[in-house]
């Protein structure tokens, strides 16, 4: 950090020297251009540090979908013990999720089926008394918790990210660097 200091240092010594050789025209053509160097490297870093922040949201909301279906297989073993038919239904709508990736639909059909589940306990007063299965039962709810809050942090930074990018003295370095915005996600209310 240091050595860059130093040589920014010299850069601006030795630009003196020039500017003082050079017309006034020519002196500002060089601060402009340099403006725009340093304008480029800032809205850069800015765009990079909302990226960055998405990404992480993102890989956050990936551990817990994937944590989520882990316990959701871990339930229907459970139901399948005292309602074979809702498990097999449960079966069936988990191996569509099983192998998904974050989608607006993977994660509409997660919900749905953490609310299947919860729901579960009504039909059969024998598992609403099994302790595992109200133990999995209020994981998986603190598990949709955790996801809907993830997904509204997810898609704040989504929104901020685009509206940086969108904006008129940005969008012109998005542009030329082909920086392209982020789609948002949404769990279908069905």
């Amino acid at each position: 950090m240091i050595f860059v200091v130093i040589l920014f240092l010299c850069g601006i010594i030795r630009l003196r020297d020039l500017v003082i050789k050079m017309n006034v025209w020519t002196g500002l053509l060089i601060f402009l251009i340099i403006w725009l160097i340093v304008f480029v490297i800032i809205e850069l870093i800015i765009i990079r540090v909302r990226e960055k922040k998405i990404y992480e949201e993102y890989d956050y909301l990936d551990t817990q979908f994937e944590e989520s279906k882990a316990c959701i297989l871990e339930s229907i073993g459970i139901i399948d013990r005292y309602n074979e038919a809702e498990a097999d239904s449960l079966s069936k709508s988990y191996r569509d999720i099983k192998k998904s990736v974050i989608s607006n639909k993977s994660l509409s059909e997660l919900i749905m089926m953490i609310d299947r589940i919860s729901l579960s306990r009504k039909d059969s007063s024998s598992l609403s008394r099994n302790k595992d299965y109200k133990e999995i039962r209020d994981l998986l709810i603190s598990y949709k918790d955790r996801i809907n809050n993830s997904l509204d942090r997810y898609n704040v930074y989504v929104t901020n990210f685009n509206n940086k990018v969108f904006s008129l003295p940005t969008y012109a370095v998005s542009f030329f660097l082909r920086i392209l915005p982020y789609s948002e996600l949404t769990i279908d209310k069905e």
